[in-house]
C-alpha cells in the first residue's frame, strides 16, 4: 500500500443540502452542510456576495483536514456519503474534484438530508437551523466493506450514548476485517446533550474516547458553570475538573484529552501530561468577546474545521495534543477569512495556496507567536 492509499482521518458527520436564508431575502439552496454550493448555485453566489461557495457547518471537519492534506495525500481524508434519490450530480461531482476518498451510498427510497439554515443579522453571527426531511446518518455499520474502515483517526458527532456504542460498533468490525490496532477517536458532542443530567453519562463516554472537544458554552452547560466576559486557564482548569476521565483502553497515552474549543478566544488543551491555553490565529488585540480583527468575515464552520485540522495535526506529530491544536487554530483561520470555504491555488513551486498563503507556513508562523518553535 503506497502513502497515498493510506486513510489518515474519516469522519462520520452527515452529508446535509442546506437552503441558506440572508438577511436581505436572499436565497441559495443545495449548499452542502459542511461542505459547499457547487454549479450555478456556487456562481449565483459570487454574483450576490462575491465571495466563494458557501460551506455550512455540520462536516466540515473535512475542510480542516484537506487543508494539512495537499495534492496527493488528500485521498488520505476519507468521507462515507449517503445521497437520497435527489440528490443533484453536479454536487457529487464537485465533491469529487477534492480528491478525497469519497465513498457513496445510494439511497433510492429516501430523500437525501435537507436543512434550513437562516442567518438572522447582518453580522452572520446569529444563525438558526432546523431539517427539512428525515436524516440519513452515517454509523460505523456503513464503513463495512469501504477503505475507510482501515482509518487511523475517526471523528464522531453525536451524543455521550451513542459515542459509547458506536465506538464498540467501529471497535467489532474493525476486528472482524483483522485490524488490530486501535484507531483515534476524536468526540465533539451533539449540543442537545451537553446539560448537567448527562455528566455521569459524559464522564463514561470520556473512557472510550481519546479527545473530547466541546465549546466552552456546551462543557460550561454540562458541568453548570457560568462563563465570565474573558476568559482565562483558571477558568478552564475549573471547566475541565468534573470530567476528569477514568482509565479505559484508548489509542494513545494521551487519552481522555479535552480540547475546549471557545472561538475567538482560542482553546484550551487538558491531557495526562500536557496542559496549554493557546490564542485564536486571529485573535481580537483586547481580547473581550465582542471584538473582532478585520480578518473574521464569518465564523460558520471555525470549530469543526479546527478538529478536522487538529486530526492530522496528530497524525504528523505522534499524536502530540499541542501540536495538533495549533494546527487546530490554524484550519479554524482558515474558515473564518470568508463567507465559505477559502479560495484554493497553487503558486509558481507547485505548492498548495489557501487565500493566498501557505498552510504550513501559517502554522510555523502562529508555532512561532505562542512560543512553540
Amino acid at each position: 500500500m503506497g502513502l497515498e492509499d493510506i486513510i489518515i482521518f474519516t469522519s462520520l458527520g452527515m452529508l446535509i443540502l442546506d437552503e441558506v436564508h440572508f438577511p436581505s431575502g436572499d436565497l441559495v439552496e443545495n449548499v452542502i452542510g459542511g461542505s459547499g454550493s457547487y454549479g450555478n448555485v456556487a456562481k449565483r453566489l459570487e454574483n450576490l456576495f462575491q465571495c466563494r461557495p458557501l460551506w455550512t457547518d455540520r462536516s466540515i471537519a473535512i475542510f480542516g483536514a484537506r487543508l494539512f492534506s495537499p495534492k496527493k495525500l488528500s485521498t488520505q481524508i476519507g468521507w462515507r456519503v449517503r445521497k437520497g434519490r435527489d440528490f443533484p450530480l453536479e454536487v457529487l461531482r464537485e465533491l469529487e474534484t477534492w480528491g478525497m476518498t469519497l465513498s457513496v451510498i445510494q439511497e433510492d427510497d429516501s430523500l437525501s438530508t435537507r436543512g434550513r439554515l437562516q442567518y438572522l443579522d447582518s453580522t452572520f453571527a446569529t444563525k438558526s437551523f432546523k431539517y427539512l426531511t428525515p436524516t440519513l446518518n452515517i454509523e460505523p455499520k456503513n464503513l463495512r466493506d469501504t477503505p475507510l474502515l482501515h482509518s487511523r483517526i475517526f471523528h464522531f458527532f453525536v451524543d455521550p450514548v451513542q459515542v459509547v456504542e458506536q465506538t464498540s460498533q467501529l471497535l467489532k468490525l474493525r476486528q472482524s476485517a483483522g485490524l488490530t490496532t486501535r484507531p483515534v477517536i476524536i468526540w465533539e458532542p451533539k449540543a442537545y446533550s451537553c446539560v448537567a443530567e448527562n455528566l455521569q453519562a459524559f464522564v463514561k463516554a470520556l473512557s472510550v474516547v481519546d479527545v473530547f472537544s466541546p465549546n466552552h458554552i456546551e462543557l460550561a452547560g454540562i458541568v453548570e458553570k457560568q462563563i465570565p466576559a474573558t476568559l482565562n486557564e483558571k477558568f478552564f482548569e475549573e471547566l475541565c475538573a468534573p470530567l476528569t476521565a477514568s482509565s479505559g483502553d484508548r489509542a494513545t497515552s494521551e487519552g481522555g484529552a479535552i480540547v475546549v474549543r471557545a472561538g475567538d478566544q482560542g482553546c484550551f488543551v487538558k491531557s495526562n501530561s500536557k496542559q496549554r491555553l493557546l490564542p485564536a490565529y486571529h485573535a481580537p488585540a483586547d481580547r473581550t468577546a465582542t471584538a473582532r480583527t478585520s480578518k473574521v468575515v464569518d465564523t460558520t464552520g471555525a470549530g469543526n474545521a479546527f478538529l478536522g485540522a487538529f486530526a492530522i495535526g496528530l497524525s504528523m506529530s505522534s499524536n502530540d495534543m499541542v501540536f495538533a491544536a495549533c494546527a487546530g487554530s490554524v484550519g479554524a483561520s482558515f474558515a473564518v477569512e470568508q463567507f465559505g470555504v477559502a479560495t484554493l491555488s497553487i503558486s509558481d513551486a507547485g505548492t498548495e495556496l489557501w487565500n493566498g498563503e501557505d498552510v504550513l507556513a501559517r502554522l510555523k508562523d502562529y508555532r512561532a507567536k505562542v512560543d512553540l518553535c
